[in-house]
């Protein structure tokens, strides 16, 4: 299958050993058993009917079977804290994927634990599907047929729109290429083997998710800065001017298709500096050879060029961050 990254429109992941280093709080509570607690996790999601469990209760199995002499409130801490496992430093890619498409995860995982997979990556999903929704575990059948009509019927995308990302070939990639989900695969320690992935066959292979940003960056020739620097004539102008912008302008910009964010800065106090970020190129170009002709006449009827004059660029926008101070996220599947 060739895959078209310019149409993708939705990009899940897998959580943990995807996004999450799950090897730490493993490796914290039971010392040298990672790959104990790997394939007796990956036993007890393949029984049947187990995913009516919790996750905190199947950490609690795992834990349990491979060390029956823990104690119970050690056994509580670690499935109750597993939700904070650190994130690989890739994972600020996020920010810019979602300038670029929507993100979400289908997790092994439940909505309890994706609070703290929230805070962890300081990220909110788009769409967020655990076995609280698809009543059973990846890879069965129950849980991936939910999560493809959910894209489908829900969400309204095609399958051709839908790029699924993992580490995991047996949970992931073979599940999705099964049902026609275009796949990427991304290696990380604690995850699938290259080998395993290359028998999967995925659509896309990347060395992080910084890789993954860029190619898509490309594909999408976005996201892109329209900024526009407005000169008032006054003080009394400005007030005038950042109150249209706050309460009409922006949101009128953001009804546009493409546009995902403003922003207006007062640089000095006469300049006001506004941009726009547009997911692609093509976002951009339509909204100047359609709507801004329209919003433009409005802020004339509002301000004559004695009282504002305005100078436009258009800049590449290549990556983004924010601080570390972690927030409360509500969890939603939609």
């Amino acid at each position: 299958m060739t895959i078209s990254l310019s149409g993708i429109r939705l990009i899940t992941f897998d959580v943990f050993g995807t996004l999450l280093d799950w090897r730490a709080p493993v490796e914290s509570y039971f010392p040298g058993k990672f790959l104990q607690f790997s394939r007796v996790s990956e036993t007890l999601q393949n029984q049947a009917g187990s995913g009516s469990l919790s996750y905190a209760s199947h950490l609690k199995a795992v834990g349990f079977e491979i060390n029956p002499a823990i104690n119970a409130a050690e056994l509580d801490r670690f499935s109750a804290e597993f939700g904070a496992a650190p994130a690989f430093p890739d994972v600020r890619a996020l920010l810019d994927l979602r300038l670029l498409a929507q993100v979400g995860c289908i997790s092994n995982s439940d909505m309890v634990h994706q609070h703290d997979v929230q805070r962890t990556l300081n990220f909110p999903w788009d769409l967020c599907l655990t076995v609280d929704q698809m009543k059973s575990w990846k890879p069965h059948s129950t849980a991936w047929d939910f999560a493809l009509h959910h894209v489908q019927k829900v969400l309204g995308l095609e399958k051709s729109q839908w790029l699924h990302v993992s580490s995991f070939a047996f949970f992931d990639l073979e599940p999705c290429r099964q049902r026609g989900i275009q796949t990427c695969f991304i290696p990380r320690p604690g995850g699938g083997s290259a080998r395993e992935a290359e028998i999967a066959s995925p659509d896309l292979v990347v060395s992080d998710l910084f890789d993954l940003a860029s190619r898509l960056q490309v594909a999408k020739d976005g996201p892109w800065r329209y900024r526009v620097m407005a000169t008032c004539s006054d003080e009394n102008i400005v007030r005038q001017f950042l109150h249209w912008m706050r309460y009409e302008h922006g949101a009128d910009l953001l009804k546009i298709t493409g546009c995902s964010e403003f922003r207006a800065f007062q640089i000095s106090p006469l300049v006001v500096h506004c941009e726009y970020i547009f997911s692609t190129r093509h976002a951009l170009d339509r909204y100047l050879g359609g709507a801004a002709k329209d919003l433009r006449l409005k802020g004339r009827e509002l301000f004559d060029e004695s009282e504002v004059s305005f100078q436009r660029d258009e800049t590449r926008l290549i990556c983004q961050g924010v601080g570390r101070k972690k927030r409360d996220f509500a969890v939603s599947s939609f």
